[in-house]
């Protein structure tokens, strides 16, 4: 595995994959999460945030917290019980022209001078905040 700025290189199945990071959304206060937007070698696009369970829940669509939610939340409990710290990650695909709309207003919205922390707040919640699929 290796990184530039703009790619991450993995090794699976024997084959070298490459990604393209679209976007990355810091964590902050307010989100209490961290969201990285990539480009899959196929070209499809997929959001990946990972964060607090009791944020990371509400993420999740009702067909993944039916589905996936008991199981992670005992793997949490377990992982509690023996003092460890965690963070739960959840993924979704976008389409990608859906992607590109979001990703033209988040610019605008960190490149304004006027109540930039505010705009740049509210923004990821598009692609972060959207109901996620799956829940590691």
């Amino acid at each position: 595995m290796s990184r530039t700025s703009e790619k991450i290189y993995i090794q699976a199945r024997g084959e070298r994959e490459e990604y393209t990071m679209l976007n990355i959304i810091q964590f902050n206060s307010t989100r209490k999460r961290m969201t990285v937007v990539l480009q899959n070698p196929d070209g499809s696009v997929t959001a990946y945030s990972k964060g607090a369970d009791n944020v990371m829940e509400e993420l999740l669509s009702q067909e993944s917290r039916e589905r996936d939610w008991a199981s992670c939340e005992e793997d949490l409990h377990e992982f509690a019980k023996d003092g460890l710290r965690t963070l739960v990650l959840c993924q979704r695909d976008l389409e990608p022209s859906w992607f590109e709309g979001w990703a033209k207003r988040f610019e605008e919205a960190e490149t304004s001078l006027d109540d930039r922390d505010e705009k740049v707040g509210l923004r990821p919640e598009g692609v972060a905040g959207a109901k996620a699929h799956t829940c590691m």
